[in-house]
């Protein structure tokens, strides 16, 4: 009989897939449901191994009244779900038949059982049945675990059909970005757009809307986002369009802002419109909770990102306790009067004054014990010595240890170790009077400042040994100098750094002082140094990472050398290697014409899985190159695909919206770049006063250039002074406001504003005459505006004397020579600002610039 069973099953399931309508299927349930129990069994097992009997017969016998046929059809039924067969092992099958019959915490559990053995498809298609929701969300959050490894790994595998399907079985907003990603890399994207869109269940609406967003037409998108009522999609399309209002009117509608927040964005709404009356209502609601309300931080905020200046200066308290008040008028380059708040008139320390810190500096001592006793030295040391004034500093540092002394403060080498943070030239002279007056070991000081860290240790033992019997002060300066930039003079540090080098060679194991010294110069980023020693290393056989050198050299231009290394690398295969790093192959491998180049730009993007956070760095990547269009081209796509854009403390966002912005400048499109800094200044919400006032500028600026492009110039005209009235001291307005209204036309308007900034930086000049930075800033900003060339020049030859070796000081330079039409000189000055923080992106663009672009307008 049972052989008849079988013989009747095989033949009915031979010819195909058993489907609904076949007579056969009275025969199935007549065996199912025999009283026969090995026919009822062996019918079961037939079914099952040949596995071609369609769920939806299955489903239909799960139905009947029959409740022994109902029972086999619906094991039979879960079975195929699950893709189980006969061969998955007894182990699997068993934990299966117990999960149907558990509790949730025992579903949870077993679940959790599949996740230990790697069971991760099975995992997925066990979810995809699941029907109870208490369950589900707990399924969801080790699902939301393991799906990436999964996806990952079929992904380097090549099973991208496998992959795909398996990206069908989720519909998070990452896998349905990731699914849309894989059908664009197959050449099927039109196609699945072309048959989503028939489709009307809300999970075929999302994942078409998600290959809308692939495909990449913003214009698109907003329109079929706004069919199906997506406002997220809608609000991120818009964007992409140069429209910020979608967004501002869900913020509004949303609900979720608090009461200064709702004020500001109605503000902004308002202003947008030029509803002058509503402004002035949200206006004074905001100015009512900066002195009435738990809100007033946020109050102050909103006010700075109005563009409300003096207001919010004003309201500071006028004592030193408001520390907001000093860094606020710093981060103006209102250097004068934050001097003045520290209590001095002149640019020169006073015994009165002295004294006076003195005294409340060892009542907080004493009276607070272990709260931060009051930093007014501290702050005093770091302005001064910024402004080139180290011996006043110095002695602000050494009135703070004798307080702390005197208090009998037990921790003296935390204050040791804050002082370096605050002003560390005048930190280090302060404490080689502790040594010399206080018997303090040089090896603990340096071990307070700097941990102990196996390079510390090192240098110790190198630079004091006792053959040398070098001063504490040369001893603090030179291990200060390996970190960063040279306490010394460059010619004495670099004698130092070749000795330890040699005698590194010579040394029988020479892998160690090599080593460390290689990690001295990647602190510092001097790219000549780091690929010396990655060379030495590689001559005397030591193992390095070769993508780390393939980076640098990479940073240099080197690519035939950088493309050499990558091809080489088995990292790339490995999977540990990140979609970024593959894609940073791929640029450079591109840059010579190497096939391989598009081979790993197509694997970075696809081990992506088209997220937005992965393309904002492909977009690195390319801007890196001087790919300018590609990676504007990225930043994009990057926007388009970020789930929402209404939430200001997404990182993710924040880097995409900077990014873009900065290429819409770049490209003069002031249309998206307004939409772009109104996003961004309004997300702003826990930055520092300096970054609100500049989200402020960026917006004025942006628009004022907009609506010069589109002949509304007294519009114009009034954004542009605005945004230079908020920042007129600040060497942002360098970077792109000066060029800007040049190329614009604007140069009455360019040399008036010019003229203001100017004469204010003067002043600064005069009163602090060794102020270093402050001559910088005036030859940054007349560089670029193209003014006063031969009075920069001479200020930043007064600079470079202080700090040879600072990297802004030789681009600055740079910039001088290229204003003036000396494209060689500009070249060797960038070639030295480049090497000396050769990760630095910003000075290779400029390098290239300086050999390929024309010169700045007049």
């Amino acid at each position: 009989m049972l052989k008849k069973v079988v013989l009747i099953l095989t033949s009915l399931l031979g010819s195909g897939t058993l489907v609904p309508g076949q007579g056969s299927i009275s025969e199935i349930e007549k065996m199912l449901g025999s009283d026969d129990f090995e026919i009822r069994r062996e019918a079961m097992e037939t079914l099952w191994k040949e596995g071609k009997i369609s769920l939806e017969v299955l489903e239909r016998l799960s139905r009947g009244s029959d409740p022994e046929i109902k029972a086999r059809a619906l094991s039979l039924h879960r079975k195929l779900l699950l893709g189980l067969s006969p061969e998955t092992p007894q182990e699997i099958m068993d934990l299966l038949d117990k999960y149907f019959s558990a509790s949730v915490n025992g579903k949870v559990s077993l679940f959790n059982s599949l996740k230990s053995r790697r069971e991760y498809g099975l995992m997925l298609r066990l979810r995809s049945i699941e029907r109870d929701e208490r369950v589900l969300e707990r399924m969801d959050e080790t699902v939301a675990e393991v799906l990436p490894k999964v996806q990952l790994s079929l992904l380097r595998g090549g099973d991208l059909d496998q992959a795909k399907e398996l990206l069908l079985l989720n519909d998070d907003y990452r896998s349905l970005i990731a699914y849309a990603g894989l059908c664009d890399h197959l050449g099927q994207l039109d196609g699945e757009i072309g048959r989503l869109r028939q489709l009307t269940d809300e999970k075929s609406k999302a994942r078409y809307l998600a290959c809308l967003r692939v495909k990449g037409d913003p214009a698109i998108l907003r329109a079929e986002a706004d069919r199906l009522g997506d406002r997220h999609a809608v609000m991120v399309a818009s964007l992409a369009m140069g429209d910020v209002v979608p967004l501002f009117e869900y913020l509004d509608e949303e609900g979720s802002l608090s009461l200064v927040e709702g004020y500001y964005l109605d503000w902004i709404r308002a202003e947008k419109t030029g509803d002058k009356d509503r402004m002035e209502r949200q206006l004074a609601s905001i100015r009512h909770h900066v002195t009435n309300s738990s809100e007033s931080f946020e109050a102050r905020s909103s006010l700075l990102k109005m563009g409300m200046l003096d207001e919010v200066l004003r309201g500071y308290a006028n004592d030193f306790v408001d520390e907001s008040r000093y860094f606020f008028l710093l981060g103006q380059d209102r250097d004068i009067e934050a001097l003045k708040l520290i209590g001095l008139d002149e640019a020169t320390l006073n015994d009165e004054w002295i004294k006076g810190v003195y005294e409340r500096t060892l009542e907080r001592f004493r009276v607070e014990g272990d709260v931060e006793p009051y930093f007014e030295y501290f702050y005093a040391a770091s302005f001064l010595e910024s402004r080139g004034m180290v011996s006043e500093a110095t002695t602000c540092i050494e009135n703070y240890f004798d307080a702390a002394r005197e208090a009998r403060d037990s921790r003296m080498y935390d204050w040791y170790q804050r002082s370096f943070s605050f002003a560390p030239r005048a930190s280090l002279v302060a404490l080689d009077r502790e040594v010399k007056k206080f018997d303090v070991e040089v090896e603990v000081l340096l071990s307070s400042i700097y941990g102990e860290s196996d390079g510390v240790e090192w240098l110790k033992v190198k630079l004091l040994d006792r053959a040398d019997n070098r001063p504490s002060l040369e001893v603090l300066q030179l291990v200060a100098s390996f970190y960063g930039e040279p306490m010394v003079p460059v010619d004495f540090f670099e004698g130092v750094e070749r000795r330890f080098r040699e005698e590194s060679l010579a040394e029988q194991d020479p892998e160690v002082g090599l080593k460390h010294l290689l990690d001295f110069a990647n602190n510092r980023g001097e790219g000549s140094d780091i690929l010396l020693y990655c060379r030495l290393l590689k001559e005397a056989e030591f193992g390095l990472n070769p993508l780390f050198e393939a980076e640098h050299l990479a940073y240099q231009e080197r690519y035939e050398e950088a493309a050499k290394l990558y091809a080489d690398s088995n990292y790339l295969q490995s999977p540990s290697a990140t979609p970024s790093m593959v894609y940073r192959a791929g640029v450079v491998l591109n840059k010579i014409g190497d096939p391989f180049g598009e081979a790993y730009l197509k694997k970075g993007i696809l081990l992506s899985q088209g997220a937005a956070d992965s393309l904002g760095y492909f977009a690195k990547h390319h801007f890196r190159a001087g790919e300018y269009e590609k990676s504007r081209k990225f930043y994009r796509a990057a926007l388009l695909r970020m789930e929402r854009v209404d939430s200001g403390d997404d990182s993710n966002l924040r880097s995409i919206i900077e990014g873009a912005l900065s290429g819409a400048i770049q490209e003069r499109n002031w249309s998206f770049a307004v939409a772009l800094s109104e996003l961004e200044s309004w997300a702003l919400k826990q930055a520092s006063d300096v970054y609100l006032i500049r989200g402020r500028f960026q917006v004025l600026f942006c628009r004022g250039m907009l609506a010069a492009e589109e002949g509304q110039m007294e519009e114009a005209l009034r954004n542009l002074r605005k945004a230079h009235g908020l920042i007129p001291r600040d060497g942002v307005l360098a970077d792109d406001f000066f060029p800007a209204l040049r190329e614009a036309g604007l140069v009455e308007l360019h040399d008036e504003l010019f003229e203001k900034s100017a004469e204010l930086l003067r002043e600064n000049v005069r009163f602090f005459s060794k102020d270093h930075n402050a001559k910088n800033t005036f030859g940054w900003l007349a560089s670029r505006a193209n003014r006063c060339l031969d009075e920069a020049e001479g200020y930043l030859k007064m600079s470079l004397e202080v700090r040879p070796l600072s990297e802004a000081y030789l681009d600055t330079m740079a910039e001088i020579y290229f204003a003036k039409g000396n494209r060689k000189k500009a070249v060797e000055w960038s070639d030295r600002a480049a090497n000396r923080n050769s990760s630095d992106f910003q000075l290779r663009q400029q390098n290239r610039r300086f050999r390929n672009d024309p010169f700045p307008l007049k």
